[in-house]
């Protein structure tokens, strides 16, 4: 209304609302911008002290139930997701096939036959649309994981029109097909990240009973460099070791068709280097300056 510019992009960002705040004080605002300003703020910190109970809630419901952990091990899938995914489903015995699966969360096409035609057309967005929703969302960024997922959504998404739309929806129905075969055979993700995969579980630990795990040289050792150039470093457990310290079923040898599919995709490097703890050089404040 003032047509003042904010200097940040997200207005809801912690920047953005220290700012808002810095606004209500501002004396070359007038008096009713500044309070109107002010009862909004208190608002939404209203709304987010409901939603912040309500996502402790959800934490704590969720950190016992197996299921959940194994379904976060899915790229962009974390404890919400995983949540709603198995109170949708119940138990997978339910289905015959991922198919049936993935048509009970709207995800599937829908199809009109005829004597002589069929016909195909958009997700029927039946059963249960709101976990396919969240599925979706999901699978928005399944290209930043540099994966078999990424190598399915990539050419779908760089297709004209509307291909980035369908590709999310058709990961999202992958997801699905994925998610099914994981709970009917109790196996977690072969080709997850361990890094998110760890920052997803570990989140998830630390909301629902607030332990931390701890970390680092032990006391009375002195801490030494895996790298070569010295310096402070970080190992990354790799994919075995990290589902089992996580308490995950523990992953078994890929079938020799799934072998012959990663080779296909180009995946043999990326599939070997999950099965290797990764050592990952630590940037001190003064590399930071410089």
């Amino acid at each position: 209304m003032h047509l003042i510019q904010a200097p940040v992009q997200d207005l809801f960002s912690p920047t953005g609302l220290q700012w808002l705040r810095a606004c209500t004080t501002d004396s070359e605002l007038d008096a009713d911008l500044r309070a109107a300003l002010a009862s909004d703020l208190r608002l939404l910190q209203a709304v987010q002290a409901e939603l912040d109970a309500l996502d402790q809630q959800l934490a704590a419901l969720a950190y016992p139930i197996p299921e959940v952990k194994l379904l976060m091990t899915l790229p962009g899938v974390d404890y919400p997701t995983a949540l709603a995914l198995v109170a949708a489903w119940g138990t997978v015995e339910r289905f015959n096939s991922p198919a049936q699966a993935a048509s009970y969360l709207g995800l599937s096409p829908s199809t009109r036959q005829t004597d002589q035609h069929c016909y195909h057309g958009p997700i029927t967005k039946r059963g249960n649309p709101h976990t396919g929703w969240m599925l979706i969302q999901a699978a928005q960024h399944a290209d930043r994981h540099p994966g078999p997922l990424s190598v399915f959504f990539r050419p779908r998404a760089h297709k004209k029109g509307k291909g980035r739309n369908v590709a999310v929806v058709a990961t999202a129905r992958k997801l699905a097909t994925i998610a099914w075969h994981m709970l009917q055979n109790n196996q977690p993700y072969w080709y997850a990240l361990p890094r998110p995969t760890q920052t997803k579980l570990a989140r998830l630990r630390v909301r629902a009973t607030g332990q931390k795990r701890k970390s680092g040289c032990p006391k009375g050792h002195k801490a030494t460099s895996n790298s070569p150039h010295g310096g402070r470093t970080r190992t990354l457990k790799a994919l075995p070791q990290l589902y089992q310290a996580e308490g995950l079923p523990p992953m078994q040898v890929p079938k020799p068709a799934e072998q012959r599919a990663m080779a296909a995709m180009g995946l043999t490097e990326f599939v070997s280097a999950l099965g290797k703890p990764q050592v990952i050089q630590r940037t001190t404040n003064s590399h930071k300056k410089q």
